[in-house]
């Protein structure tokens, strides 16, 4: 478990940053066809879309503030130890 731990946390917040920027565009279309469409229905639809895709974008940002928010904690808890001075 620790081996998939140590391979996942450096990547985890590009992988974060790399969805939600995956989610933008969905945002992004989904609020011009809600401004743009003149069929209710289909403008309902658009802004569900739209909620969805930023309701995921927010819990992105979340879950990317706590994996900082648990690497500082882990940080402070296990510093690394001192290197080694090597007198000539």
């Amino acid at each position: 478990m620790q081996l998939m731990e140590e391979y996942w946390a450096p990547q985890m917040p590009n992988l974060l940053h790399a969805l939600s920027n995956k989610l933008l565009p969905i945002v992004a279309f989904s609020d011009l066809g809600v401004r743009r469409c003149e069929d209710p229905v289909l403008r309902e639809y658009f802004d569900k879309i739209r909620q969805a895709a930023g309701d995921s974008r927010e819990l992105i940002i979340q879950l990317r503030q706590q994996f900082q928010q648990n690497q500082k904690e882990f940080s402070e808890a296990n510093p690394s130890p001192p290197e080694e001075v090597q007198v000539p």
